[in-house]
């Protein structure tokens, strides 16, 4: 149908823009290392995985992740595609220059749709973390080894072709089949976040069968 708006392209960053056109996800950011009243929490590096992996288990509830620092800034993404970078820059993406580039995450959400009847799957990579849900249901966990096993340890990929081919700095994971009718959206969130600090990367392809 085309877009309602073009987007303002100085605004435009690789984890989104500052203005949606109708059709694209919407991006929340948390700073795990503070509290909402800008406190510091006592999270580190092995509790940011348990907080994850708990709004991951809950069914992604919002609630799990409240009590942190939320960017009043939102980013609107069509596609998932972050070359490996300086994790600084997700921070500066969502008007947060000041935070640093370790103990964050980002939540997306939008609708799946497609004009036709189809059958696709998602290939991912992202480190540190990436998982994938459409229609209430994981699709991927593409996050780093080690820290995928705790982030959605319920899920594992199905494919021979996972962990074979590369996809940034690692080997991608293949996740499941999706079936698509036409014109039926579905609802899609897409979770990223980062744990150490240094290099942040995040890349979503997408299979048609």
């Amino acid at each position: 149908e085309g877009f309602d708006l073009a987007p303002d392209l100085d605004d435009v960053t690789i984890f989104g823009g500052g203005q949606s056109i109708g059709n694209d996800f919407e991006g929340t950011f948390y700073d795990l290392k503070r509290y909402r009243n800008g406190n510091v929490s006592s999270v580190d590096r092995d509790s940011i995985i348990s907080i994850l992996a708990k709004f991951v288990k809950s069914g992604w509830k919002k609630s799990e992740l409240a009590k942190y620092y939320q960017s009043p800034k939102k980013l609107y993404a069509t596609c998932f595609l972050v070359p490996t970078v300086p994790s600084s820059m997700a921070p500066s993406a969502f008007g947060e220059p000041e935070t640093g580039g370790w103990l964050w995450a980002a939540h997306y959400e939008g609708k799946l749709v497609y004009p036709e009847d189809t059958k696709i799957r998602f290939w991912g990579f992202a480190d540190d973390i990436m998982v994938i849900r459409v229609n209430g249901k994981v699709v991927l966990n593409a996050s780093w080894p080690g820290e995928s096993e705790t982030i959605a340890s319920f899920w594992r990929t199905s494919s021979a072709d996972s962990y074979k081919y590369y996809l940034g700095n690692n080997l991608s994971v293949v996740g499941d089949w999706i079936e698509l009718k036409a014109q039926e959206p579905l609802d899609m969130e897409v979770l990223i976040g980062e744990v150490p600090g240094g290099q942040f990367s995040a890349m979503i392809t997408v299979q048609v069968d």
